[in-house]
């Protein structure tokens, strides 16, 4: 009686792995994924170097109401390094048993980590990955599909965001200008005076005697998924730097809307009352 109770058990077991391993829709059709493991060297599509899976979800973006295996390949030097470039997404379509490779530019960094959701709002999944640089700005790309094909809607120019410039002036003040949005301003620095002559960046009267005079913006340092009238969007922000990397004039929070067929920008403001759009 004990053996045939621990037989019982024995098959019980192997039922639940099998039904585990697979699962159906609401039709009552098997998916059956791709047997991938992060990590591991991804070669169902061809590419001129070796690529490793550093990740993958299970959502329909072709559109088909059936599920597909989204995964993002990368190169790297070391199998354990976790940053990678040449980073490319990769749709498994299940119902076709069909590989749509995106080919994406220029994208790399640490650990990218995969959603969908939908930016288009034509109802449909697209995909958003999101990287980490190596000064810990984030790199992203969101991939919509369209008749069996990707399209990269979100790309590396766009990561820029607002791009705002400027330069220091004598008086402790900075001119900033943002060409996209055609707006411009000047700061008040005198709350950074004290620190900026003992840095040498200005001298006891106000004058700029630092070489670099120059103002930018980092990227995007970060990135989230929100909602804009029942479609997603994303709210980003970005640094303005002053001398040196810890000298932070500003933080610039930033809400993006895709609409005809780019991003337009919806609300943008700063910690300043200057920096306010």
């Amino acid at each position: 009686m004990k053996v045939k109770f621990i037989f019982l058990v024995i098959i019980l077991i192997g039922l639940v792995c099998i039904f585990n391993s697979i699962s159906k829709n609401a039709d009552g059709l098997v998916f059956k994924p791709l047997e991938i493991e992060i990590g591991e060297e991804f070669t169902n599509v061809q590419y001129n170097e070796p690529m490793y899976v550093l990740n993958y979800l299970i959502e329909d973006v072709v559109g088909n109401t059936e599920k597909d295996m989204i995964i993002i390949v990368g190169a790297k030097e070391n199998i354990t390094d976790t940053y990678s470039w040449n980073i490319d997404i990769v749709i498994y379509d299940t119902t076709q048993n069909t590989f749509i490779k995106c080919g994406l530019k220029k994208f790399e960094g640490n650990s990218p980590k995969l959603q969908v959701t939908d930016f288009t709002g034509d109802g449909s999944g697209d995909i958003i990955a999101i990287s980490e640089n190596e000064d810990l700005t984030k790199n992203v790309r969101i991939i919509t599909i369209t008749n069996g094909e990707c399209k990269e809607i979100f790309r590396e120019k766009d990561n820029k965001g607002i791009g705002i410039t400027g330069r220091f002036l004598d008086g402790f003040k900075a001119h900033l200008t943002a060409k996209k949005i055609k707006f411009e301003t000047d700061l008040d620095l005198t709350d950074k005076k004290e620190n900026y002559i003992a840095n040498g960046f200005y001298d006891e009267a106000g004058r700029v005697i630092a070489d670099n005079k120059e103002i930018t913006t980092s990227n995007f340092t970060n990135v989230d998924i929100i909602e804009i009238n029942e479609q997603s969007g994303l709210m980003t922000k970005q640094r303005i730097k002053g001398f040196d990397n810890l000298d932070i004039l500003d933080q610039i929070t930033i809400t993006w809307k895709y609409e005809d067929g780019a991003w337009k920008m919806k609300e943008a403001y700063g910690t300043t009352p200057n920096l306010q759009r």
